[in-house]
C-alpha cells in the first residue's frame, strides 16, 4: 500500500525564522525543526514536561523577514520527546494543524536550496 506524503521542509538552519508557541497557556520561544502543510516540529531549549495523557492545544506564530507575513497556526501536539544534542537539553514537539496551510514560497525555496525537501 502506497501512501501520499505531504511536502515537508527541514533545512538544518532556520536561523531567520522565529517561532512563538502557546501550549496550555504557557508561552515559549522555540526553534523551527521542520514544517509541512499539515504540521510542524518545534524545539524548546531545556527539558519541558508535558503530560503524555493530556491533549495539548497549540497556537503559534512563525515570523521572519523572509516571509511577506507571519504564519499563524493552531493544532494539537501529537508527540513530544526530550533529547540531548551537543550537550544541550531540548524538548522536541510535533504539531498537527487543525487546518492545512499553504507554505510560503520563501520556505519552499529555502528547502529546495538546502536540498532537503522530504
Amino acid at each position: 500500500m502506497q501512501t501520499e506524503r505531504a511536502l515537508r521542509i527541514a533545512p538544518r538552519d532556520f536561523q531567520d525564522y522565529f517561532v512563538q508557541v502557546l501550549v496550555d497557556d504557557r508561552l515559549f520561544d522555540a526553534q523551527l525543526g521542520n514544517i509541512s502543510e499539515t504540521g510542524l516540529c518545534f524545539l524548546l531549549t531545556g527539558l519541558v514536561d508535558f503530560d503524555p495523557d493530556a491533549t495539548h492545544k497549540v497556537e503559534g506564530t512563525i515570523r521572519s523577514r523572509r516571509l511577506p507575513e507571519s504564519i499563524v497556526f493552531k493544532g494539537n501536539m501529537v508527540w513530544n520527546r526530550q533529547n540531548s544534542a551537543q550537550g544541550e537539553d531540548q524538548t522536541l514537539c510535533g504539531v498537527h494543524f487543525f487546518e492545512q496551510i499553504d507554505l510560503p514560497h520563501a520556505l519552499i525555496a529555502l528547502g529546495m536550496s538546502a536540498g532537503e525537501v522530504l
